[in-house]
């Protein structure tokens, strides 16, 4: 994703389609007006890393939106490709500003 600085994140909802409606609701009340699904998970863990550049969002920089069996590891993949995708610029940090596990949902078979 490019140009991100502003997430409209959900967790908790029962059906893709609840979690991408909420999410895009939450991110356009920011005022955007180009958002876009990053990620959509289920029995996982979620991590989203944003390049930084003194501190503050480069908004013309790539966000990464992993997702992973632990926050540790999503964490980790989200921050390994946000700084490849960063490369060009070498003074941005990558920086996980959100976390989330969705709840482990038990399918009968």
């Amino acid at each position: 994703m490019n140009s991100i600085t502003t997430y409209g994140v959900t967790t908790g909802k029962s059906s893709k389609s609840d979690a991408v409606e909420d999410a895009l609701t939450r991110c356009s009340s920011h005022g955007e007006t180009n958002c876009r699904i990053g990620l959509a998970y289920k029995n996982q863990c979620a991590a989203v890393a944003e390049p930084q550049t003194n501190g503050l969002p480069f908004a013309d920089g790539f966000s990464a939106f992993m997702g992973a069996s632990s926050v540790a590891r999503a964490s980790m993949l989200a921050t390994e490709k946000c700084r490849k995708g960063n490369s060009a610029t070498p003074n941005a940090q990558c920086k996980v500003v959100y976390t989330a596990c969705s709840e482990a949902t038990f399918e009968k078979f």
